[in-house]
């Protein structure tokens, strides 16, 4: 003959996060924990069970915690979102870098007086040195202004990327927090995965 199930002990359940004092990587961890902590309750003490208390605080756990997650993810949003034109004008500054001086170089160097820049009683080693740059700067020109390029695209493109994803993930984190504060029993590994995917690595990486 089966034993009926003994609720677990509420005391095995630890005190709610003190989210306001932990970091995004922190509180993301501590809601993976209480989040596979509610799927598993919910799968072993079905509604109406024995346990209803243990039900319920697990509950209320795992909401304190998408709730820190969810405002320090809007928090990032808020962040990437102010300093999108300064990312612009930073990317579009830094590819324009290397013309400017490739078309200030070119005109310096016109003609067959590879020095007529610099003033007339300039010591020879200083010229040759003025010319040595000149040369390499010019055969390097290219290859600079295509790594200056790369790079600023990059950089606004990161800052891009956390935004929408940021945007996205704080959708998914409030549609996930309703769903378990309504009494919703249909929380699966998807909804474990949502804490626990790449994303949040992006995330933790862009705002580095």
């Amino acid at each position: 003959m089966e034993t009926a199930r003994t609720p677990p002990d509420e005391q095995e359940l630890p005190a709610l996060t003190p989210y306001l004092q932990l970091d995004l990587p922190a509180i993301r961890l501590s809601t993976e924990i209480s989040l596979r902590e509610y799927i598993k309750t919910v799968q072993q003490l079905p509604r109406g069970s024995d346990g209803t208390n243990y039900r319920k605080r697990a509950a209320a756990l795992v909401l304190a915690d998408l709730r820190a997650l969810r405002r320090q993810t809007e928090d990032l949003v808020r962040e990437t979102k102010s300093r999108r034109s300064r990312c612009w004008m930073g990317g579009i500054a830094l590819s324009s870098i290397m013309p400017l001086l490739g078309s200030t170089l070119r005109s310096l160097g016109k003609g067959s007086d590879a020095g007529r820049g610099l003033p007339r009683d300039t010591p020879p080693a200083p010229m040759g040195v003025y010319q040595g740059l000149l040369s390499m700067l010019r055969r390097q020109e290219q290859p600079i202004t295509w790594t200056l390029t790369a790079f600023s695209v990059l950089y606004v493109l990161r800052n891009e990327l956390v935004f929408h994803i940021g945007k996205n993930m704080s959708t998914r984190l409030e549609d996930l927090y309703l769903s378990i504060k309504n009494g919703s029993e249909d929380v699966d590994q998807t909804d474990l995965d949502l804490v626990t995917g790449w994303q949040w690595n992006f995330l933790l990486f862009g705002r580095s």
